[in-house]
């Protein structure tokens, strides 16, 4: 399956060389955005899978427009942290052994889900 991604231009939020806002294609047609933070140093990836209504710190203003043209639902979910995982594997060459997913609240389902079918996983937090 080929990843469909778009960048996502906001006027509001400064543009940064080391984030990239994507939009994603999930499997089941519906699109999602991925923030993925660069970090020179970094020796591994967290994939986050936010809970219900969360927080996301600078990103809020996307968050609340988003949440006005997406639909929510469980199949939505578990396609979401797909394309994520997807896009970090062949946009970003993310390697399974480097992977920590991490699940907050709703967010864990799918988080536990993912793991269960990848072995080689950095760690998994909940």
């Amino acid at each position: 399956m080929m990843i469909f991604a778009t960048s996502l231009p906001f006027p509001e939020i400064p543009r940064r060389d080391d984030v990239d806002i994507l939009k994603l294609r999930t499997r089941c047609g519906s699109e999602i955005v991925a923030v993925y933070i660069k970090h020179s140093k970094a020796n591994g990836t967290v994939l986050y899978s936010q809970g219900n209504a969360a927080y996301m710190g600078q990103i809020f203003e996307l968050s609340v427009e988003l949440s006005n043209r997406l639909r929510a639902s469980e199949s939505n979910t578990y396609a979401g942290i797909e394309a994520s995982y997807k896009c970090l594997k062949e946009m970003y060459g993310v390697i399974d052994d480097q992977l920590i997913l991490y699940g907050q609240s709703v967010g864990s389902g799918p988080t536990v889900a993912l793991a269960s079918r990848t072995p080689n996983l950095r760690g998994v937090v909940l």
